[in-house]
Parts: structure tokens; sequence; C-alpha cells
């Protein structure tokens, strides 16, 4: 599978989650939980 396929594959998967088009994303690893807090969430894809 090439690179462009697996960002399909991820585009694909995020748009089944949400209900519009997000301009952005991150993703947090340990440590960076508490930038949340100054965010406005508009959805949440645990992994």
């Amino acid at each position: 599978m090439s690179l462009y396929d697996q960002i399909q594959e991820a585009v694909d998967f995020i748009r089944s989650k949400t209900s519009f088009q997000p301009h952005s994303g991150i993703i947090l690893g340990t440590g960076l939980g508490n930038l949340t807090d100054e965010l406005d969430i508009q959805a949440e894809i645990p992994l």
C-alpha cells in the first residue's frame, strides 16, 4: 500500500467519525494531554 493510499484510508476513517470537515487535527502523546484545556474540542477519536 502506498503512502497516498494510507493517507486516504486515514482521511476516510476520520470522515466516518465526524459530521463536519475538520480544518486541523492534533495527535497528542504522553505529557501533552493538558494542551486540550486551551482548545475548543469539536470531536475526539480515541486510539
